[in-house]
Protein backbone atom coordinates (compact mmCIF):
# COMPACT_ATOMS: atom_id res chain seq x y z
CA UNK A 1 0.00 0.00 0.00
CA UNK A 2 1.09 3.86 -1.08
CA UNK A 3 1.65 5.70 1.99
CA UNK A 4 -1.05 8.26 2.75
CA UNK A 5 -0.46 11.64 1.02
CA UNK A 6 -2.28 14.29 2.89
CA UNK A 7 -4.47 14.47 5.89
CA UNK A 8 -8.33 16.04 6.88
CA UNK A 9 -8.16 19.80 5.98
CA UNK A 10 -5.32 19.58 4.39
CA UNK A 11 -5.16 22.50 2.21
CA UNK A 12 -4.18 21.25 -1.61
CA UNK A 13 -4.52 22.12 -5.56
CA UNK A 14 -6.40 19.60 -7.62
CA UNK A 15 -6.46 19.97 -11.26
CA UNK A 16 -9.48 19.47 -13.13
CA UNK A 17 -9.90 19.56 -16.67
CA UNK A 18 -6.75 21.12 -16.90
CA UNK A 19 -7.02 24.17 -14.41
CA UNK A 20 -5.53 24.14 -10.99
CA UNK A 21 -8.34 24.61 -7.95
CA UNK A 22 -8.01 25.18 -4.20
CA UNK A 23 -9.22 22.99 -2.24
CA UNK A 24 -9.31 21.35 1.49
CA UNK A 25 -9.03 17.48 2.03
CA UNK A 26 -12.34 16.09 3.85
CA UNK A 27 -11.68 12.48 3.93
CA UNK A 28 -9.63 10.02 1.87
CA UNK A 29 -9.32 6.38 0.82
CA UNK A 30 -7.50 4.09 0.53
CA UNK A 31 -7.27 1.86 -3.33
CA UNK A 32 -5.30 -0.38 -4.36
CA UNK A 33 -2.36 0.81 -5.54
CA UNK A 34 -2.98 4.44 -4.30
CA UNK A 35 -5.28 7.17 -2.40
CA UNK A 36 -9.00 9.44 -3.34
CA UNK A 37 -9.68 12.54 -1.55
CA UNK A 38 -12.96 13.80 -0.75
CA UNK A 39 -12.34 17.43 -1.40
CA UNK A 40 -14.33 20.51 -1.16
CA UNK A 41 -13.45 23.37 -3.66
CA UNK A 42 -12.40 26.98 -2.02
CA UNK A 43 -15.16 29.42 -3.01
CA UNK A 44 -17.59 26.64 -4.67
CA UNK A 45 -20.66 25.09 -3.16
CA UNK A 46 -20.50 21.72 -1.44
CA UNK A 47 -22.95 20.24 -4.10
CA UNK A 48 -19.21 20.37 -6.03
CA UNK A 49 -17.40 18.53 -3.16
CA UNK A 50 -15.63 15.00 -5.61
CA UNK A 51 -13.73 12.20 -5.16
CA UNK A 52 -10.16 13.17 -6.76
CA UNK A 53 -7.28 10.57 -7.39
CA UNK A 54 -3.86 11.37 -6.13
CA UNK A 55 -2.12 12.16 -9.06
CA UNK A 56 -4.74 14.99 -9.58
CA UNK A 57 -3.46 16.24 -6.47
CA UNK A 58 -0.55 18.66 -5.20
CA UNK A 59 0.21 20.28 -1.68
CA UNK A 60 -0.73 24.11 -1.53
CA UNK A 61 2.27 25.70 -1.17
CA UNK A 62 4.07 29.85 -1.86
CA UNK A 63 4.79 28.94 -5.30
CA UNK A 64 0.96 28.26 -5.49
CA UNK A 65 0.06 32.00 -4.33
CA UNK A 66 2.55 33.32 -6.20
CA UNK A 67 1.47 31.62 -8.90
CA UNK A 68 -2.18 32.75 -8.05
CA UNK A 69 -0.88 36.41 -7.02
CA UNK A 70 0.47 37.08 -10.92
CA UNK A 71 -2.33 35.39 -12.48
CA UNK A 72 -5.11 37.62 -11.36
CA UNK A 73 -6.38 39.71 -14.54
CA UNK A 74 -5.18 36.25 -16.27
CA UNK A 75 -8.58 35.32 -18.87
CA UNK A 76 -8.40 31.72 -17.13
CA UNK A 77 -8.90 33.72 -13.63
CA UNK A 78 -12.05 35.47 -15.15
CA UNK A 79 -13.48 32.44 -16.63
CA UNK A 80 -13.10 31.04 -13.45
CA UNK A 81 -14.48 33.69 -11.42
CA UNK A 82 -17.78 33.83 -14.15
CA UNK A 83 -18.37 30.20 -13.57
CA UNK A 84 -18.88 30.20 -9.98
CA UNK A 85 -21.12 33.39 -10.04
CA UNK A 86 -22.75 31.64 -13.10
CA UNK A 87 -24.18 28.33 -10.85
Amino acid sequence: MVKRGFQDRDVVVAQESGILYKATVLKATALRSSWSYFLHYEGWRSKYDKWVDAEHILPFSDTFKAMKWSLKGHPISKLNASKRKAT
